[in-house]
């Protein structure tokens, strides 16, 4: 597993320019990193970055606008296909996401990072949530350097929004009003009912809705303030937040809290962990399975039963239930006359 560690899978580059095919020594292209990621424990941020890979020496840089920001060793490994586009590949580690292999296009060397991980068996997937226990322990420890961080967090456990989709909110997103409003979404007006929110990009590219309780509309009316128009909701110029204090930030409240923190620990919570907790809670006040796929953003129910787990708690009282005594049919005589 140590080789893992340090180590990108990068694959061989043909080049198709004009139609040819020739092989280059060392292979460039324009990445594009939809989220921070880290390079061999070096951050890098959201954007668009220039790799070079140098088949002799295994070195592959990552640059940004001549400069190097990042630098790892890489080695090449067949895949079954060639790559139509050039391709990036991350796997997420505790809090951070972490570079594994970059597939060049027209590639026909693997880059696929899960012939490196062991694969798990059936009921492997990750089955975390925030108990009511913790979650009261964390709002605890979300004071003083850390209070910039508590509407986030009772957003995100309120909604189950992605931490990508909670830091694209928008003001104009937010209906305060007593009337639905309209925003327009890839051609298309979406209504925004009276106290819901909209999310205007997803994981699966389409738009939804989702409401806000007390809670929420609370958290969000004291963050937005006298904000207006199509400012971000949650941003580092506002409020200080963006994925990177999220990231630390959260590292830090959940150690204050006393909560183990990571994905690699053995019981070991993220942030990503708080949708897994607004659809488990949903689930234990028995809302519909379709209901809480609508809510996530999921395309499938399938994908949904891996968020919405079943408590001890819900499961001790639907087993309880087969104890309950049953009603004995009592016969009366009738009445005569």
């Amino acid at each position: 597993m140590r080789s893992v560690v340090n180590r990108v899978i990068v694959t061989f580059l043909f080049v198709t320019l004009a139609g040819a095919a020739a092989f280059a020594k060392t292979n460039m292209c324009t990445v594009s990193f939809s989220s921070d990621v880290k390079v061999n424990g070096t951050l890098v941020k959201k954007g668009e970055y220039d790799v070079r890979f140098d088949e002799k020496t295994g070195e592959l840089p990552v640059e940004k606008d001549g400069k190097v920001v990042a630098k790892t060793v890489a080695r090449l490994e067949k895949r079954s296909r060639k790559a139509a586009g050039t391709e990036v590949q991350t796997i997420l580690e505790g809090m951070d996401r972490r570079l594994v292999g970059i597939a060049f296009r027209g590639s026909d060397q693997n880059s696929n990072p899960c012939k490196r991980v062991r694969k798990e068996k059936e009921g492997g997937k990750r089955e975390r949530y925030l108990t009511f226990d913790e979650e009261s322990r964390l709002m605890e420890a979300l004071t003083g350097d850390l209070d910039y961080l508590r509407p986030a967090v009772i957003v995100s456990v309120g909604t189950g929004l992605r931490k990508s989709e909670l830091l694209r909110i928008e003001v104009d997103h937010v209906n305060f009003g007593n009337a639905s409003k309209f925003h327009a979404v890839n051609g298309r007006d979406v209504e925004i009912p009276p106290n819901w929110l909209l999310v205007v990009k997803s994981k699966n590219r389409k738009p939804r809705i989702i409401p806000m309780n007390s809670m929420v509309r609370g958290a969000l009316s004291g963050a937005i303030q006298d904000s207006s128009g199509s400012e971000l909701v949650f941003s580092q110029a506002r409020c200080g937040i963006d994925s990177e204090t999220i990231r630390s930030g959260f590292a830090s409240a959940f150690k204050k809290a006393e909560i183990t923190c990571g994905q690699t620990k053995a019981g070991g919570i993220t942030s990503h962990d708080l949708r897994h907790t607004f659809a488990t809670r949903l689930r234990g006040e028995r809302v519909h399975e379709l209901d809480i796929m609508q809510l996530l953003g999921h395309s499938s129910v399938g994908v949904t039963a891996g968020y919405a787990h079943g408590t001890p708690t819900v499961i001790q009282s639907a087993v309880d239930k087969l104890a309950e005594p049953r009603g004995e049919v009592v016969e009366f005589a009738r009445r005569v006359g």
